[in-house]
């Protein structure tokens, strides 16, 4: 409390929030993006015109976009679309209420692309912390990269899936949010179609277990959606019945991700609580579990990558051989970035 000289207050809800901000000076507010979303219409209220306001982002490069406008879809009760109306993103309604404050954001991944741009929002980079300068601080063990291809083989009937979802893309009436959709899925099943999923699953037991007679290590496999990451464990498991085990605390592979009895037996199966999420990401920092499969509690993190996917085994030993000495990849660390309006 010595360096900040004050305590710290959360906002509790969106009012609460307003009245945290409309003060002369002073003040620490810990709060959400979210709670910036203003009650109706386009415009958030403005609550400082303070200039020696400064925000400091987290995670800077998720929720922080949004200064143009877009129609999303009107949905009533029972989910069906009724409309549409116009509506921008966070980064536009959090600088309606600090016009005048000073934007700093943090984030491992910063994103440059034409619609979300971490940079374009907060200026450019202040500092960049990477890879390469983890590995020499000994934060963090060396990455070795190595590209997998895995093909996509159609068969007559999936060349018809895409034909049809293409022709059902090039109608009008559709809005840009299903159109999104309608990509995902077409993308969704090839990527996760059964043959795929067989090879994939060959290639990483195979791949897997040569390494282990090299050296002790763990794997982690990264799928597009729930339904591949609940799928590609069972073909592993067909391979290797044995790594398999329904106790959450035994076996060497397990799938990590939320799921519901909708979802039908073959994901639900491998729903866990936060709890055992965080005891499983416990028993995977030892050298006993060597497998894992799964995706984050928010949203997917496993994702066979179209048309390669990576295996990852980190070690703490330097024997074998070494990254090349002349890439520095620029992966995430820690990056800093701040822009002042008009900067």
């Amino acid at each position: 409390m010595q360096l900040l000289r004050q305590e710290p207050v959360q906002a509790e809800d969106r009012d609460h929030l307003k009245e945290l901000l409309k003060v002369a000076s002073g003040g620490v507010v810990f709060t959400t993006i979210q709670k910036f979303q203003p009650e109706e219409g386009n415009v958030y209220d403005q609550l400082s015109a303070r200039e020696n306001i400064v925000v400091i982002a987290d995670e800077a490069h998720r929720t922080q976009y949004g200064f143009k406008a877009r129609n999303v879809d009107v949905k009533d009760e029972a989910g069906e679309v009724v409309g549409s109306k116009i509506v921008y993103g966070f980064a536009k309604y959090l600088r309606d209420a600090l016009p005048n404050a000073t934007y700093l954001g943090f984030t491992g991944t910063p994103i440059e692309s034409t619609d979300v741009n971490t940079p374009a929002v907060f200026g450019n980079y202040v500092d960049v912390y990477d890879i390469a300068q983890a590995v020499e601080d000994g934060a963090t063990v060396r990455i070795y990269y190595e590209s997998r291809l895995a093909k996509v083989n159609l068969s007559e009937e999936g060349k018809q899936l895409i034909k049809d979802l293409d022709d059902e893309l090039g109608k009008e009436e559709l809005t840009d949010t299903q159109k999104a959709k309608a990509k995902w899925t077409q993308l969704e099943a090839l990527i996760g179609s059964e043959n795929r999923i067989k090879n994939v699953a060959r290639d990483i037991v195979t791949h897997f277990e040569q390494r282990q007679e090299v050296f002790e290590g763990k794997g982690m496999i990264v799928a597009m959606s729930r339904r591949i990451a609940a799928e590609l464990y069972a073909a592993i498991v067909a391979l290797r019945p044995d790594w398999h085990d329904n106790d959450l605390s035994k076996g060497k592979i397990k799938v990590v991700m939320t799921a519901a009895s909708s979802d039908g037996p073959t994901m639900s199966k491998h729903h866990s609580t936060k709890d055992q999420r965080r005891a499983l990401g416990r028993a995977h920092e030892g050298p006993e579990r060597s497998l894992a499969t799964g995706d984050r509690a928010r949203h997917v993190a496993h994702r066979l990558r179209c048309p390669q996917h990576a295996h990852a085994l980190h070690r703490q030993a330097d024997e074998g051989p070494q990254p090349d000495a002349g890439h520095r990849p620029r992966e995430p660390g820690i990056h800093g970035q701040a822009r002042r309006p008009g900067g």
